[in-house]
């Protein structure tokens, strides 16, 4: 086998033990999250922007009845994947994430439930997961999941320090 290959085999092998982790916690909880129609990748990729505005949101092709929570934690995941200049989980903005959730509530017509503010680290870890299973449809799968390898740690730090992060 091609050692990429086996390289990527490997973090699938990490990820159905994250998944693992989180087993507990998604049967005693999942079903206590408000359901809806969700984009289920959105970001800022999926934006388009006149001048300061935003016109339009696209890319519909995930679109599934989930988690509501889940789009905020996808977003969430991502803009700090992105913008924080360190490896070091810990040292990462999360004091940042209150303001933010809390301009979010001030604008949606359906503020996050106490539920799903308690969920969010936990929806966060999925991101990895679910981007993992998107890499399917890629035209190179294996190199795709070798790029987000370092997500997948930063699952685990989520799912360690899952109780401590509370919003």
């Amino acid at each position: 086998m091609n050692p990429d290959a086996q390289e990527a085999l490997a973090l699938c092998d990490v990820s159905l033990l994250l998944l693992n982790d989180m087993q507990a916690w998604w049967l005693e909880h999942a079903h206590r999250l408000p359901q809806g129609f969700i984009h289920e990748n959105f970001g800022v990729a999926n934006l388009l922007w006149r001048r300061n505005d935003i016109v339009a949101v696209c890319d519909f092709d995930f679109v599934a009845h989930h988690e509501r929570v889940f789009d905020v934690a996808y977003a969430l995941f991502w803009m700090l994947e992105r913008l924080e200049p360190t490896r070091d989980h810990a040292s990462w903005s999360w004091h940042r994430i209150p303001e933010l959730l809390a301009r979010y509530d001030a604008t949606s017509s359906r503020p996050l439930t106490l539920q799903e503010r308690r969920a969010l680290p936990f929806e966060m870890a999925r991101v990895p997961l679910y981007w993992l299973a998107e890499a399917v449809f890629l035209p190179n799968p294996i190199q795709a999941v070798l790029s987000r390898a370092e997500t997948l740690r930063t699952a685990h730090w989520l799912l360690e320090h899952a109780h401590e992060l509370v919003w």
